[in-house]
């Protein structure tokens, strides 16, 4: 009798420059548009995370006080590699009794370069992963909102907001 194996949706979501000024969780903390559709869109998965410049790997109701770091930037950011590493080590301990259940992650990448390059490199090639998506790899900022729009029903993204006929890019 053949085992059938369980995968685990996640959505990993980049934060973004735009915060609000005061401790907030981190779901709550970014202002930005892509930000928004992006949650939007992740939380349709089994489970989503922020990837914070600064705190690496944040779950959607960490409290995060608002900060000024550029992944990327040898100024101001962490390198990358640590930074990913960091990232990993969470993400295992934050699924650890699923993955010891004999479960695998699936992840979707919702974020620049930076943020998925190493990530998604390390993660296809990792025990625990069942796979890598980076929908939005190729697309400008403007594809990457008409992008995340369609993939969720309108009155999902900002129902208080949604006009019929209006896009809402």
């Amino acid at each position: 009798m053949s085992q059938t194996l369980t995968v685990h949706r996640v959505a990993l979501v980049a934060c973004t420059k735009g915060k609000r000024a005061e401790r907030s969780p981190a779901q709550d903390l970014y202002t930005g548009d892509l930000f928004a559709k992006a949650r939007t869109y992740a939380e349709t998965f089994d489970s989503w995370g922020v990837l914070s410049a600064k705190h690496g790997l944040v779950s959607p109701g960490e409290v995060i006080e608002p900060y000024n770091v550029v992944l990327g930037n040898t100024k101001t950011g962490p390198p990358i590699h640590a930074w990913t590493d960091g990232v990993i080590a969470r993400l295992l301990k934050l699924h650890e009794k699923r993955l010891s259940d004999g479960e695998k992650l699936h992840l979707t990448l919702l974020a620049g370069q930076h943020y998925r390059g190493v990530l998604a490199f390390l993660s296809r090639r990792a025990d625990w992963c069942a796979g890598v998506d980076e929908p939005m790899k190729h697309l400008g900022i403007g594809q990457q909102k008409a992008w995340l729009l369609a993939q969720v029903p309108p009155r999902s993204i900002g129902a208080d907001r949604y006009e019929p006929g209006r896009l809402l890019l």
